[in-house]
């Protein structure tokens, strides 16, 4: 299939649907995984001329191997709002420079907290880096990635160590985009967004 062009999606009256995106959510945990996943947010967000909304929570998950130490949850430091919003920022800048972006904190259940954001913005796509954990880490640790995977009402970019840096912004970051169906309805759905990444960068699907 050569190019996005080739197929067209339709709804139930046979209209051409396409996919929007105007609100993007990227989480991110000031890691260096985060920070290639914001450099995909943003120049999604040029491509797109999107609001960017960068979010960062600070955890109350207690990892397994502490439950023996703490039966209730640990005493930690009262959050400063403006402390951890001003370290944001400043890792916002290190890792993209001058963006245009709304930060935002919170506290509490990492995933369920990224889920609340992005019903409440509401965004339209979430960017967000996975650690490629496996194994005993990931069981200790949990996928924060994987559960907003399964739970999010809008679509979920995970950007894994291994990509590559974006092309330079304002040229979309996908030139070649694979999209894997089953010829159900989820399926098109998928195929909305592939299509509309495709178009835009002028790829093929």
């Amino acid at each position: 299939l050569r190019t996005a062009r080739v197929l067209t999606p339709t709804d139930r009256q046979g209209r051409s649907v396409m996919a929007r995106f105007d609100r993007i959510l990227c989480p991110v945990d000031k890691s260096d995984f985060s920070v290639r996943a914001l450099q995909y947010a943003v120049a999604l967000q040029q491509s797109y001329r999107a609001e960017l909304a960068v979010l960062t929570v600070r955890p109350r998950e207690i990892p397994p191997v502490l439950w023996t130490e703490y039966p209730v949850a640990p005493p930690i430091n009262p959050m400063d709002p403006d402390v951890e919003e001003a370290e944001l920022r400043g890792f916002i800048h290190q890792a993209v420079g001058a963006a245009l972006a709304k930060v935002s904190v919170r506290e509490g259940f990492v995933s369920r907290e990224i889920l609340e954001a992005a019903h409440v913005i509401p965004a339209d796509l979430i960017v967000m880096g996975t650690h490629g954990a496996s194994g005993f880490e990931r069981w200790l640790l949990g996928s924060v990635a994987e559960t907003v995977l399964r739970h999010a009402a809008c679509p979920t970019l995970t950007v894994p160590p291994s990509a590559l840096e974006p092309t330079e912004a304002p040229v979309p970051p996908f030139k070649t985009i694979l999209c894997a169906i089953d010829f159900s309805r989820d399926s098109q759905r998928a195929l909305v967004v592939a299509q509309d990444l495709a178009r835009a960068g002028g790829g093929r699907l």
